[in-house]
């Protein structure tokens, strides 16, 4: 038996070898010196030729003797496999023939989830099922060590001279004593070796450079490489005697609220820091985005309520502390443990109080509105621009924003600069960061019209590989591995993705309840829907199959079902977790009263349900804070979620991830199966990710192209690194490249709107632009936007390329009006236009009833009594008139689209527009009322007496007929247009 002691470590590379030797075994390839679809860590340029592999054998089982073969030939003792099963890693099943095997937790859900089934015996849900594994190195942190120092290696000692030079021996001293207090606060040492390369690299080119690219794979410490920059600027900026802002901007809320508790841990003891030192400064943080205002409303609500206190966004902080308002006379944030509240004065949490924040964290919808407002009590354009204005933005996941949104943010910088450089300020710095941008270089240049820096975690472990394993040999940093498998699992077109994915989410609802119930390892899981719709859909569905008590059949806890339940044979069979509960059913209370109240009751609802989380973006405040808050402390075991969690935020026990549809682009995906897999101690930096292809065709043609194009495979990778992306086609690399639309029409008019508007916020009396309530307002704030252009007009052309053009074609189309009496008379014709919307909408209507009536009637004369005149001439005028209907009914919709299609800047065009439009309606109305002239008169009588004597229809039917075109044409006759030029 080995000696070797048993850390997180060596029970990760124990069940890393566990779960490659059972992939062979799954796949049919036990005894190949190389399996087809298992990505290696070790290549810089994988095979191409890696694909999915089947699931071939599903109905194997490791011995004990094999696992112990295993842990010997990997150099760990008996004691390591004792954990992984005490932990619940390894999962015993136990056989119809009494064999006591087991599986890795991990394979054994992709195995379940490959055969998923309502009950035993039940249809096959799952139409193809396919995996591919894959192992990618990341950094050990726990084994990072590297800081800056005097004595250190020579990257130490190079950062060390870099700050002393750059900010002087004692705020260098600050900044070493905060950066290694924050990384002990988070169980960390040191940096990692990009992280310090990457940060000397940033210092060192801040006073040449502006732009900055963190490129990195999920779980590498990009965050950590911007907060220290940030960390950087703040104390170079107090070093000058400045207190410039520094804005963060994020996609998503809970992203937002996960990365704020990193920033008020760093503040806590930067703040600290300069205390101790002499340093009359205080750094502060604001949170400025669409939840301030509800939680300014919640504070006043609490005060007349007499509460000591309201949470503050559930962001912890401390030993086990939450920050909350606490209600004072003077409301401020406070770090409350139990019942202790320690000050975060420095917390700003109002709107007023953001105007003063060193860093506002905030999101582009909101810095897109405040770069044109002027507010004294709110964060405005004269606080971002003017007073300490912001002079670094962080852009955080920046491929998450739609190409329109990059194309404003592109705009927005090149106003900013401007208006610095009216001030002799520098240029405005930016950092971009993301797991997944596949064209780092164009999307800066887009953006910011100028050349970044790169910092490509591929690249740089690449291309510095030799002198990353000196380091590791000399035990001053740490490589380690994580795996992931991804199963691919088409659904059957005879059944319902939506039951599919709920009996999978109570798959693992139930097998994480045992293992928690049993004090194990809970491996929590994520599952991805594309919307709320769908969100609300499988929710529902896993409340009522819970209910109707799924999973116990198929558990073998209810039902004869235990012939169809052998866990080797059945990949839908849960017994071998039930058997656990039965085998400690003594040893725990939990565990008693679990098996109790299935007897009772037949159902787990009261267990299971409680323990799924449902998230989106539209989750209000107090709840979103809870989820967040469960999920951490594992109340929460599967999160059915939109994309609110897929970036960026951190929770520890996750190691399942299903997306739900093969429709998310590719850098989305693998930021989804980034969330799992991060936390060593707590999923040994394994990941089970699952893809579920929908039962539609263009689903399973996607799937098919993926794995034709290779980026199927990619998922497994983390990042899309330069060595990643270049086994892709040039088709697929386009698709995946995040996309600024600076040069569409609208976006280019839109640009010089805003800008004119954040000159005017600007200017010592702006005329603000208010909300409107009518017509006559929206009218005098169009009017000022064509003094606004005139009056700040000039400036753009030294902002905007073709500026000029742009500003022509705003004034004369979309603010083609001179006089408040011209916009109105504008509106009042658009007004007139939609009553001719409504108006032609009906006739159309009207007439297509009457078409249906003529239709009917000649269904009913036969083919060749037709032809042969056999009803008379009357049937001449039934042609006749079906053929004027057609006529009519085709100039009506032709005019119809006419008028939806206009859009004519001044009143004087739209007026003789809508002229036009009532001769030709006038002409058409003739033309209709003397068309049921006709029809209604003793033509159209004597044709239906026809039809009555020739027996085609009753006489029942003749007067419905007669009556239901009379009806049609009277209201004809009897409209009104309503407006006649």
């Amino acid at each position: 038996m080995s000696n070797t002691i048993c850390n997180a470590q060596n029970l990760k590379r124990l069940y890393h070898a566990i779960i490659i030797h059972e992939a062979k075994l799954l796949s049919g390839h036990r005894d190949a010196a190389h399996l087809p679809c298992y990505v290696s860590p070790d290549n810089q340029q994988p095979d191409k030729n890696i694909d999915f592999c089947a699931l071939r054998r599903t109905d194997y089982g490791l011995e004990l003797e094999e696992l112990k073969n295993m842990a010997k030939t990997v150099g760990v003792g008996d004691e390591c496999l004792e954990s992984l099963i005490e932990r619940g890693f390894l999962i015993p099943l136990r056989d119809d023939r009494g064999r006591m095997l087991y599986r890795s937790f991990h394979m054994d859900m992709l195995l379940r989830a490959s055969d998923v089934r309502i009950q035993p015996g039940g249809g096959k849900m799952v139409l193809q099922s396919h995996f591919v594994i894959g192992e990618h190195i990341i950094d050990d942190f726990s084994q990072a060590l590297l800081l800056s120092s005097p004595d250190g290696v020579d990257e130490e000692k190079e950062f060390y001279e870099l700050l002393n030079r750059n900010l002087g021996d004692k705020l260098a001293k600050i900044y070493i004593e905060v950066l290694r207090d924050y990384l002990a606060k988070r169980e960390a040492r040191g940096l990692t070796y990009f992280q310090l390369k990457s940060l000397k690299e940033i210092i060192a080119s801040m006073r040449s450079r502006n732009v900055y690219v963190i490129t990195a794979p999920a779980g590498a410490g990009k965050t950590e490489i911007f907060l220290f920059s940030i960390l950087y600027k703040l104390l170079e900026n107090a070093k000058n005697g400045v207190r410039n802002k520094i804005l963060i901007v994020y996609p998503r809320k809970f992203l937002e609220i996960d990365q704020s508790e990193r920033i008020v841990a760093l503040l806590r003891i930067l703040n600290e820091k300069l205390k101790q030192y002499s340093f009359n400064t205080e750094f502060s943080i604001a949170l400025r985005d669409g939840d301030t205002e509800p939680i300014e409303q919640e504070v006043e609500e609490a005060k007349r309520e007499k509460r000591e206190y309201v949470e503050y966004r559930g962001i912890r902080c401390g030993q086990n502390g939450t920050l909350v308002i606490r209600l004072d006379s003077v409301p401020v944030v406070a770090c409350k443990e139990e019942t202790n509240y320690n000050p975060y004065s420095f917390v700003k949490w109002s709107r007023k109080d953001s105007k003063e924040a060193d860093i506002i964290v905030t999101n582009l919808h909101t810095l897109f509105f405040r770069v044109i407002a002027r507010n004294p009590y709110d964060l405005d354009v004269k606080d971002i621009l003017e007073v300490n204005p912001v002079d670094l933005i962080v852009l955080d996941e920046a491929h998450e924003y739609e190409p329109a949104m990059l194309g404003l943010l592109h705009c927005t910088i090149k106003v900013v600069n401007y208006v610095r450089e009216r001030k002799n300020l520098d240029k405005l710095k930016l950092i971009i960061s993301s797991a997944t941008i596949s064209n780092p270089e164009e999307l800066a240049r887009k953006l910011t019209d100028e050349e970044p820096l790169v910092l490509s975690y591929g690249e740089m472990i690449e291309k510095d590989e030799r002198r990353i394993r000196e380091l590791e040999s000399s035990g001053r940093i740490g490589l380690t591995r994580k795996l992931i498998i991804l199963g691919v699992l088409s659904i059957s077109p005879a059944y319902s993705w939506e039951t599919y994915t709920s009996q999978l989410a109570i798959n693992f609802l139930f097998a994480n309840k045992v293992l928690q119930s049993l004090g194990m390892d809970v491996k929590q899981a994520i599952i991805f829907l594309n919307n709320v719709k769908e969100l609300n859909r499988v929710h529902v569905i896993i409340e009522n199959d819970l209910q109707l008590g799924s999973p116990l059949d198929n558990a073998g806890l209810r039902g004869p079902w235990n012939e169809v339940l052998d866990p080797l044979r059945y990949r839908y069979s849960l017994r071998h977790y039930a058997d656990l509960l039965r085998a400690n059913q003594s040893a725990s209370e939990e565990v008693s009263k679990i098996i109790g109240h299935v007897q009772k009751e037949g159902q787990l609802k009261e267990f299971l349900f409680p323990k799924l989380g449902k998230i989106f973006s539209g989750t209000p405040l107090d709840e979103r804070l809870k989820i967040a808050k469960d999920i951490y402390e594992k109340n929460i075991l599967v999160a059915i979620a939109t994309s609110s969690l897929e970036l960026g935020v951190d929770y520890p026990s996750v190691s399942i991830v299903a997306n739900t549809g093969f429709t998310e682009s590719l850098p989305s995906i693998i930021q989804r199966f980034g969330r799992a897999g991060r936390k060593l101690k707590d999923t040994l930096n394994t990941t089970l990710a699952l893809l579920i292809v929908r039962n539609n065709p263009l689903e399973y043609v996607r799937f098919f192209e993926s794995r034709k194009n290779k980026s199927a495979v990619l998922m497994v990778e983390g990042s899309l690194t330069p060595g990643v992306i270049e086994k892709l086609d040039p088709d697929a690399r386009r698709d995946i490249s995040v996309k600024v639309a600076s040069d569409l029409d609208a976006v280019k008019k839109l640009c010089v709107l805003r800008a004119i508007l954040t000159m005017e916020a600007l200017t010592d009396e702006p005329d603000g632009l208010k909300p409107v309530k009518n017509e006559q307002e929206e009218c005098d704030i169009l009017i000022k936007l064509r003094e606004f252009i005139v009056r700040h007009g000039n400036e753009l052309t030294r902002v905007f390329n073709k500026a000029d053009e742009i500003i022509k074609s705003l004034l004369e189309q979309e603010l083609g009006f001179n006089t408040i009496e011209d916009c109105i008379e504008y509106y009042t014709i658009v007004s007139q236009r939609d009553k001719y919307l409504v108006f032609m909408n009906n006739r159309i209507e009207y007439l297509t009833e009457i078409r249906r009536i003529l239709d009917d009637i000649l269904r009913k004369i036969p083919i060749g009594e037709y032809a042969q005149g056999k009803t008379g001439d009357s049937m001449k005028n039934l042609t006749k008139w079906t053929e004027k209907l057609n006529t009519l009914l085709q100039e009506y919709q032709t005019l119809l689209q006419k008028i939806t299609d206009s859009s004519l800047p001044s009143s004087k065009k739209m007026k003789n527009f809508m002229e036009g439009v009532s001769e030709k309606l006038n002409s058409l109305e003739k033309d209709s009322i003397n068309l049921c002239r006709e029809m209604t008169d003793k033509i159209g009588v004597r044709l239906v007496y026809e039809l009555m004597e020739y027996n085609y229809i009753s006489g029942e039917e003749g007067n419905r007929i007669l009556r239901g075109i009379g009806n049609v044409c009277d209201t004809i006759k009897n409209s009104v247009i309503p407006w006649k030029g």
